[in-house]
């Protein structure tokens, strides 16, 4: 990374979304800058910054003004924030039911919505819901300079007013996080303005396009995977008879014979009662948490984590599933009829809120875990109070003996995004993480080459030492029958923002620099450590980054190519990549039919002389490049001073 765009990225006083925002600092700055191509590339970041600081004053006045003439205090716009967006969450669910279709798993991305505005065209639906949640998060954090401002509000005439407040503050919010997100992910991702004075146009591009279609795949990788395994798994417990042992079994009899017999809502209050019983919905639910854990994260799942109060990531599982249940009950069986809103008191109709004692209670009934344990696992959830808060990460906010809960952040949750904060808040810090994965990648790929009967070495030491006491710590070496695998084993956590991605690609070209160090260290030493690796002369050295999220397989840092864990497996373990047409009726899965099949070698010596051009361009990832197309979005609407232009890689629509 450059110097120049390092110091936009860092530096709060080049920032036009930060309060620090400096404009005599930027003119200063740019006076300074070199005449150099990365220069030119980077000037209209700093020369378009005061327009961009514009929209941010501009935008926050206006949410000032809206909130103060709003009638409305600093707890009924938090309730009624998220009420309005729990309204939109239940609208969803209602009319996305079916009873029957094909699980093309593709098809989940090609969903899309018209703008409202019409010169944008059709938007990807899910991350316009998602959008919603970054709204409110935008918005409560900025609520928080007025909460000992605001009057106790009162019933007027025209209550209409004080719903159209709620809504103008969502839309407000809406266009300045979209412009706000897409300007540091080009910042962020090697990305460029290209601005055309003559058409007012400002257009985000990228330097490497081939990386924006690989992190597309990635994500897509990531839940496809997921989604394989679930439905495997659904297909066998479909013909499974006895579903209570099957229950206690997961649970590890951690649950007590308790279910919820119904929900209601008061006023935006969610209450509940409890009956003896199981519930099998629930017990699904939680299958298909437990197989996207237990898919990247099985090599810590049961591991009691640091400072937990003896929890581990599953028991915080058991705990989440139990806590969701009664939101889903809600969403379920709670249908509101009329879901029009016409006075405040209306949003009521709505679940917003949830008595933080009785939730409590409802986990020491439902579970045998102590009151400890549900204490520490309910704080895990909570947005801290020194911190600005945000919903992806912590899906409650607790108030005056409340918890207020955004149904999308916390029904439909990004999972690896919670529970890389459970492991963090609990003391289980990535390199911790990343000893375990180490030793896990190691007995999975000694049991699978052991089980091919193939040639192969895999030292259980990390650490290589010489004489003159200089060492190494090599992560995995894998000495086959022809090559010889090098291995930098790198966790990271899964990426919710351009921030986050791009600490985990510095993190991932930190070990692409590492294993070349290492891989010289190993080959000019590689007689003193014979006993250790075995004999690799003569033997082709291929060095790799492996990771644990498919976000970035298919980049290639000093010469090194970044591959996941995943695809790594199914190369050693099973040869092949399979593709399965699978039908649902009622829930059920009704047909399971292989339609493709890639075979990655068909002997010993193939399995090597293929291993190098499968890390380097993997042919599974190449295809799944055929879902995609690079398009140019439109962000700004009708009537903005700028025409404002993000290049992006999104799903084929058909």
């Amino acid at each position: 990374m450059s110097k120049l765009r390092n110091k936009i990225i860092h530096d709060s006083k080049l920032n036009p979304f930060n309060d620090n925002f400096d404009i005599n600092y930027i003119k200063s700055v740019v006076s300074e800058l070199e005449d150099n191509e990365e220069s030119h590339k980077l000037f209209p970041f700093l020369l378009l910054a005061d327009d961009f600081n514009s929209l941010f004053q501009s935008t926050f006045n206006q949410l000032k003004k809206i909130i103060i003439e709003s009638n409305l205090n600093y707890n009924e716009l938090i309730e009624f924030i998220i009420s309005s967006s729990n309204r939109h969450y239940l609208l969803l669910h209602k009319t996305s039911s079916t009873t029957k279709h094909e699980l093309n798993f593709q098809d989940f991305f090609k969903r899309t919505i018209e703008s409202i505005d019409k010169s944008i065209g059709k938007i990807d639906a899910r991350a316009a819901l998602e959008t919603e949640i970054d709204n409110i998060n935008t918005l409560i954090n900025y609520l928080k300079y007025f909460e000992g401002e605001l009057k106790p509000s009162h019933e007027i005439e025209n209550d209409t007013l004080r719903v159209d407040s709620i809504i103008k503050l969502m839309l407000s919010t809406n266009y300045y996080n979209v412009i706000r997100f897409s300007h540091e992910d080009a910042l962020f991702n090697n990305g460029y303005i290209e601005y055309i004075k003559d058409s007012n146009t400002i257009h985000y591009k990228y330097d490497n396009v081939n990386e924006l279609f690989l992190g597309k795949i990635g994500y897509f990788r990531l839940n496809r995977n997921v989604s394989a395994h679930f439905f495997i798994l659904k297909e066998h417990l479909d013909n499974y008879s006895d579903v209570r042992s099957l229950i206690s079994k997961n649970y590890e009899g951690k649950n007590q014979t308790k279910r919820i017999k119904k929900t209601k809502i008061t006023q935006g209050l969610v209450e509940f009662e409890l009956a003896s019983g199981l519930d099998t919905n629930e017990f699904y639910n939680f299958l298909f948490l437990d197989v996207q854990l237990r898919t990247y994260y099985d090599f810590i799942y049961n591991v009691i984590m640091p400072n937990a109060e003896g929890l581990t990531l599953k028991d915080c599982l058991i705990l989440f599933n139990m806590t969701q249940s009664i939101f889903n009950n809600v969403v379920t069986f709670n249908n509101v009829e009329d879901d029009s809103v016409m006075r405040i008191k209306e949003f009521g109709k709505f679940p917003s809120k949830i008595n933080s004692n009785n939730l409590k209670f409802y986990l020491k009934s439902r579970t045998k875990y102590s009151a400890k344990q549900i204490n520490y696992f309910l704080n895990l959830l909570v947005n801290k109070k020194d911190q600005r808060l945000n919903f992806w990460s912590y899906p409650f906010l607790e108030k005056n003996g409340f918890y207020y809960v955004p149904l999308l952040s916390f029904l439909s949750p990004l999972i690896f995004v919670l529970s890389d904060k459970w492991l963090e808040d609990s003391g289980f810090d990535l390199e911790e993480r990343g000893s375990y994965f180490e030793k896990n990648i190691k007995e999975n790929f000694t049991e699978a080459l052991k089980n091919k009967k193939y040639d192969f070495i895999i030292p259980n030491i990390s650490k290589y030492t010489l004489s003159d006491g200089k060492f190494e710590e090599i992560d995995l070496i894998m000495n086959l029958k022809n090559v010889v695998v090098i291995a930098e084993v790198k966790c990271i956590k899964y990426s919710l923002t351009p921030r986050d991605e791009f600490n985990a690609l510095k993190r991932l070209r930190e070990g692409a620099r590492q294993i070349n160090r290492k891989t010289e260290f190993i080959v000019n030493n590689s007689e003193k450590f014979k006993k250790e690796i075995g004999d690799i002369s003569g033997k082709k050295i291929i060095k790799i980054v492996l990771t644990n999220f498919p976000s970035y397989s298919g980049y290639i840092f000093e010469d090194v190519p970044i591959v996941d864990y995943y695809l790594i497996e199914s190369y050693i373990k099973s040869g092949k990549i399979s593709s399965y047409k699978l039908v649902s009726e009622n829930g059920k899965i009704t047909e399971n039919k292989l339609r493709a099949e890639e075979k990655f070698y068909d002997n010993e010596d193939e399995f090597c002389n293929n291993f190098e051009s499968f890390v380097f361009k993997p042919g599974y990832i190449e295809k799944c490049r055929d879902y995609f197309e690079f398009k140019a979005n439109k962000l700004s609407v009708e009537n903005d001073a700028y025409n404002i232009y993000l290049d992006s890689v999104e799903f084929k629509t058909v």
